[in-house]
């Protein structure tokens, strides 16, 4: 039942039509103690079912990380020996972490060490079990391992709320790609539902989940011709002579089909939950048109997932050094964990080891950078004081570094340069994502190196103009969906009239859905996480 599909569509309208319905009597039963939430129970069921339409043997495992960590969560709450808290955490993560790992890696692993030992001469037979990945698995496991390590931590208080636990688990909208929530956002509001419909939220979520299409159906799904037509498997034979620029250009269109998947499938389950009156997290704030930078990139693509590394990876180990070496290998070690998340394959390693050794070295550039600025800026002030001059205090030092820092540039100048940047900047993220996306894209790392190669060699041959036309279709259209986007945003809550142009933005993505519909709806990327 995939988000871009009519039967999805069939499902929401059922589950929105009856979860207003049942409003008044959670009204009535609300004011009864003990009693439970009818509409949060209807949550639950469906939230399994829409599980349960993927594969219903693996609902098991769902049910299973729910009570393990519900259970963990209790007896954390209930313990004050510290060393009985350690052993029941490390008891839930281990549960949690080797069922994804038998089920996501197991295959991998056994696979990558054989191919080792056949290259130094054995005769190396693996027993590969063909495990299917169940879906969504790398995303409930983060949610439940978030909630017992936040009860560890006494962040949060444990619940008592079995049902409201399982729907936080479970919820559907985010069940099978995210965004990554926490407990203390999302255990209050399923606790409790609101009663009356807001009309600004629904008008938002038809929004949201229009530009989720769009995103997905009229731009990622639409760049599929030129991405399937570039990144071929060369192991199969050598690969027709291909045009540098084209390489380069189809390159960043794969960087662009990949984020743009995961964008709409975002804005489709934020505008779902929103029907519902539930509001998830943002996880996508434009990173293709208003990033600054890589760091600046990271904090919007995905945020919710590098928020979760950040919180209980990246700061944990981080806390123990304040070296710059150090922090530039837990950056590095952080984006290998999140290239090994991705995906089970030595693609997804190494574009996580390229993509944290590329956001490292700029997090030192920058700090070098900034160094070397407030040395200069210091110099200038202490030259301007007279020799014999006492010691100048911490606040002298401060008004002389602000005003050696001040530019005399004028005003039109420093304009022009800040609107260039606003350009240059996120075209060099998407650079450099479009270069790293290869590692993933290609078929396997023989082609990924043989397309490094082609562009490389800067070859010339005939531009396929349909393709051109079609990828400055494509990054138009993520510049208009991105304004809409950022506009959506700051208007979010507050009222916030439809002009006739919105309603012709709005026709014009409906009609272009429908275009590139085609007859088949395509998966998300991220489900197979």
């Amino acid at each position: 039942m995939l988000f871009n599909s009519v039967p999805y569509a069939v499902f929401l309208a059922t589950v929105v039509g009856v979860y207003w319905l049942l409003a008044p009597m959670s009204q009535r039963l609300r004011r009864a103690r003990g009693r439970v939430d009818p509409r949060l129970a209807l949550l639950l069921i469906v939230s399994y079912g829409f599980y349960a339409a993927f594969d219903l043997r693996f609902t098991v495992l769902l049910a299973a990380t729910t009570c393990v960590h519900f259970a963990a969560g209790q007896r954390l709450a209930t313990s004050r020996n510290p060393e009985q808290r350690k052993l029941v955490l490390a008891a839930a993560v281990s549960f949690t972490l080797l069922m994804l790992g038998f089920f996501k890696y197991f295959d991998f692993f056994v696979g990558s060490v054989a191919a080792v030992l056949e290259r130094f001469g054995a005769d190396a037979s693996p027993a590969t079990l063909g495990l299917l990945v169940p879906w969504g698995i790398s995303f409930y496991s983060f949610h439940a391992l978030s909630y017992t390590i936040d009860v560890y931590r006494r962040d949060i208080d444990a619940t008592r709320d079995f049902l409201a636990f399982a729907v936080f688990v479970a919820y559907f909208p985010q069940l099978l790609a995210g965004p990554l929530t926490r407990a203390r956002r999302m255990l209050p509001q399923f606790q409790n539902l609101p009663i009356r419909r807001d009309g600004k939220k629904t008008q938002e979520g038809f929004e949201l989940i229009l530009l989720g299409l769009f995103q997905k159906v009229a731009i990622a799904d639409a760049l599929s011709p030129v991405t399937r037509a570039i990144f071929v498997d060369t192991t199969l034979g050598p690969a027709p002579p291909r045009n540098s620029v084209m390489l380069a250009l189809g390159s960043v269109a794969g960087a662009a089909q990949f984020v743009l998947d995961f964008a709409g499938y975002s804005n489709i389950a934020r505008g779902s939950s929103k029907l519902l009156g539930v509001e998830l997290p943002y996880n996508f704030r434009e990173p293709l048109t208003r990033s600054r930078n890589l760091q600046d990139y990271w904090r919007r693509h995905n945020m919710t997932l590098m928020a979760w590394f950040r919180d209980y990876l990246f700061r944990p180990l981080r806390r123990r050094s304040s070296g710059a070496i150090r922090a530039s290998s837990v950056v590095i070690f952080v984006f290998f964990l999140s290239g090994l998340w991705h995906g089970a394959n030595w693609g997804w390693v190494g574009w996580g080891l390229f993509m944290g050794l590329a956001v490292a070295a700029e997090i030192e550039v920058n700090r070098r950078r900034d160094r070397h600025r407030r040395a200069l800026a210091i110099n200038r002030g202490t030259r301007t004081r007279s020799p014999v001059s006492q010691a100048p205090t911490k606040r002298a030092v401060a008004v002389e570094v602000a005003a050696a820092t001040r530019t005399s540039t004028p005003a039109p100048l420093t304009t022009r340069r800040s609107a260039l940047l606003r350009v240059l900047a996120p075209l060099y993220c998407v650079a450099v994502l479009g270069i790293s996306i290869v590692l993933v894209r290609a078929p396997n790392l023989e082609s990924a190196w043989h397309f490094y190669v082609d562009i490389l060699r800067f070859r010339w041959v005939p531009l396929d103009w349909d393709a051109v036309g079609l990828i400055l279709y494509a990054a138009t259209a993520v510049v208009i969906t991105d304004r809409r986007e950022h506009h959506l945003e700051l208007a979010e809550g507050r009222p916030d009239p439809v002009p006739p142009s919105r309603l012709f933005l709005w026709a014009s993505m409906i009609l272009l859905i429908i275009i590139f519909s085609g007859t088949v709806a395509q998966p998300f990327v991220y489900f197979q996480f």
